[in-house]
């Protein structure tokens, strides 16, 4: 199983290199093949962990000479989180373990980084880290001076069948809010086998499995009581594949969960945890009840996934692994579907995530006006992807709808510094609003700010490689923003604008000269990435284009 899992993940990096092996930075000539793999995994890791774009994930990378141990950090404002990546990539199959001295490098780095070493130690650190590495240890240092509840989430990731590395180092990390995430092949490529049938089994609280009777033929429903500890270990089976269809998919620590922690552990709490938690709920092929000698019952669930409670699943986990104790005397509620039909799948995971005050990109994957714009991008050979980890079974270029939105809103609504700052925000609060019918060319513009988007990303890659415009990461909705300002006829989507090109150089000359000139004036205050998701960047560029 390592083996094909490694050939299929091989064949994932190599597509990744073949496009976009212009755009790394440059690599040393010896064992080329080997050191271009190693930084696809890098990559493709950050991809898949936390659902970004491969443009979005390259972004992330500090790997190189003076990474100091950390190959990529993904820098969360919205929920103020900090992602670690630190990766290893074997040519072969193997059984390795992550490193341990590695682990220690990277422990020590965090810590540093992280502020809980000295200042001095901060200092040396910074100074002899590369330039990619300083630029994210900026972004963290603004998060640190706007919050002092940061959630850390560190991932090791090897692709070996070992998810088991050694976590002693961790204890020392001091942090409350971190959570460690070893990632080997069995986790990381966890969706490859789906179509196995695997059946696990749950002991219930309840003498019986209480069955709703339905008159749907395609679907049969079930309640019942389940222990936390029951919950844990059905999960600690397969974790992230069994949260492959979750709204509130867990990507570490957030708030919510340290909420549902504080529940946990509260002896006086225990007898409400059931009565004060919405419960989870479970989708899955089959499901049969055998009583147990005390009455008890023994649950068998073909292929389970839980579609709703990811985030009381995961915390309940994270209690179980370190102090399992605590999960004594508390159940959850637990609904069980039993259902084939996607239909059904789909409109069960919609009706219980719009019932709750959360907002998600796989809910509103079921619009009727964006399945329309979906169907236009699919003309265009474009995979328009609106759901989480969405998969296409063909070679043609898929882009986020969350990213085309960020452009849309910079370009139509003139809004480019929340366009940067707030993805998950303006989704939620703007998405009802351009796509409610009312706008008759919405495919057309949506089609517009992916045009722009493509250029600005693809004059990105090649730009960054000057160290001169390492501020290009940070400029993409900036640009958009002053190209519509520029000539506003570019907005205009029922005609083809020919001069894109022309458009975008003029919009970079400005930026570049916002760029000195605040540099300029705010010296060692300056910050990349405080421009560009502040207001003023607005401001600036409407003043340079009067």
């Amino acid at each position: 199983m390592t083996k094909m899992l490694n050939d299929i993940l091989k064949a994932r990096l190599q597509k990744i290199i073949s496009e976009n092996a212009n755009n790394f930075p440059a690599l040393p000539r010896k064992k080329l093949e080997e050191r271009q793999m190693s930084y696809a995994f890098v990559i493709y890791s950050v991809q898949k962990i936390l659902d970004l774009s491969t443009q979005e994930a390259m972004r992330c990378i500090t790997d190189g000479g003076g990474d100091k141990g950390i190959d990529a950090i993904y820098v969360d404002e919205e929920s103020e989180s900090v992602h670690f990546f630190s990766n290893k990539f074997h040519q072969n199959a193997t059984e390795k373990m992550f490193p341990e001295n590695d682990l220690t490098l990277l422990n020590n780095s965090i810590r540093i980084i992280m502020r809980q070493e000295s200042p001095a130690a901060f200092c040396k650190l910074f100074n002899q880290a590369n330039a990619l590495l300083k630029e994210k240890i900026n972004e963290i240092s603004a998060l640190i001076g706007k919050s002092h509840d940061i959630f850390v989430n560190i991932y090791t990731v090897v692709n070996s069948n070992r998810d088991d590395v050694i976590k002693d180092d961790w204890r020392s990390l001091n942090y409350t809010n971190y959570q460690y995430c070893p990632y080997g092949l069995p986790t990381l490529m966890s969706e490859e086998d789906e179509s196995l049938p695997i059946t696990y089994s749950i002991n219930s609280d309840d003498e019986k499995l209480y069955k709703k009777e339905i008159s749907n033929p395609d679907m049969q429903a079930y309640f019942l009581s389940l222990p936390a500890i029951e919950l844990a270990k059905l999960y600690e089976q397969e974790k992230e594949k069994m949260l492959a269809n979750n709204i509130r998919y867990y990507l570490g620590k957030t708030k919510i969960n340290k909420k549902i922690k504080q529940a946990i552990e509260k002896d006086d709490n225990k007898s409400l945890f059931w009565a004060c938690n919405n419960g989870i709920c479970i989708i899955c092929k089959i499901v049969s009840s055998t009583p147990d000698s005390n009455h008890k019952n023994k649950i068998k669930l073909v292929n389970p996934k839980i579609i709703n409670g990811g985030q009381t699943t995961n915390a309940i986990y994270e209690e179980y692994k370190n102090n399992p104790e605590k999960l004594k005397g508390i159940s959850v509620p637990v609904r069980i579907y039993q259902t084939s039909d996607d239909d059904i799948i789909a409109k069960i995971t919609e009706g219980l995530n719009s019932q709750n005050n959360i907002f998600s990109r796989d809910v509103k994957s079921y619009n009727p006006i964006q399945k329309q714009v979906v169907e236009f991008f699919k003309q265009k050979n474009i995979n328009l992807s609106v759901k989480r980890k969405e998969k296409f079974d063909n070679d043609n270029t898929t882009i986020s709808n969350e990213v085309v939105f960020q452009s849309y809103i910079a370009l139509y609504e003139g809004r480019p510094s929340e366009a940067k700052s707030s993805k998950s925000k303006i989704f939620e609060n703007d998405f009802d609003g351009v796509f409610d019918g009312s706008k008759l060319n919405i495919h057309l513009e949506f089609y517009r700010s992916y045009e722009l988007y493509k250029i600005v990303e693809d004059k990105e890659s090649q730009l960054k490689k000057q160290s001169t415009n390492n501020f290009i990461q940070h400029a993409d909705f900036a640009l958009i923003y002053s190209m519509g300002r520029i000539d506003p006829a570019v907005k205009d989507a029922t005609i083809e604008f020919k001069n894109i090109q022309d458009l975008y150089n003029k919009s970079l000359k400005i930026i570049k000269n916002i760029v000195k000139e605040q540099k300029k004036k705010l010296k060692g205050n300056y910050s990349h990435n405080n421009l560009f998701k502040s207001n003023e960047i607005k401001n600036l560029i409407d003043k340079k284009i009067k």
